[in-house]
């Protein structure tokens, strides 16, 4: 996709960047913006006479948020992070791939706490008594802590 030269680039990519422009640019009339027919200097001109911005402003936003529409649709996104108050670092996130690795993630916990619950299961049924009197000692043990003492 070609912004800076207003190329067919932002023409194919016009229907996904259209909504981001409203999001941006609240002031920017969506009959306006569509009568534009994703023509770029004519977007440019819209928002920039709509807007306080300068064209190479607003042409240099056009860019961010249509690479922000393209990372979307391929599930990527390009993210500024502050690293202190002097740096700024772009780094690109896929989503697609930090939701797998959280997946994954989430099935080894979920695993793990089933099997500790199956064995604390076991433990309950072989020894019963043993469990019984484990529960009162330590409920006698909570009710003195918290229960204060009564006269």
């Amino acid at each position: 996709m070609s912004t800076s030269n207003g190329g067919e680039g932002f023409l194919a990519d016009f229907e996904r960047v259209s909504p981001l422009i409203c999001e941006e640019w609240p002031g920017v009339d969506s009959a306006a913006l569509t009568a534009t027919a994703g023509d770029y200097e004519g977007v440019v001109s819209l928002i920039a006479g709509t807007t306080e911005h300068t064209r190479a402003r607003v042409r240099q936003q056009l860019t961010e948020l249509a690479a922000l529409a393209r990372a979307a649709n391929h599930g990527e996104v390009k993210v500024r992070v502050l690293v202190n108050s002097d740096v700024k670092v772009d780094v690109d996130v896929k989503l697609q791939e930090i939701a797998r690795k959280l997946e994954q993630r989430f099935d080894g916990i979920t695993r793990a706490l089933r099997s500790r619950l199956a064995d604390a299961e076991k433990r309950v049924v072989e020894r019963p008594y043993t469990t019984l009197i484990a529960a009162l000692g330590l409920g006698m043990i909570v009710g003195l802590l918290f229960g204060g003492r009564r006269r």
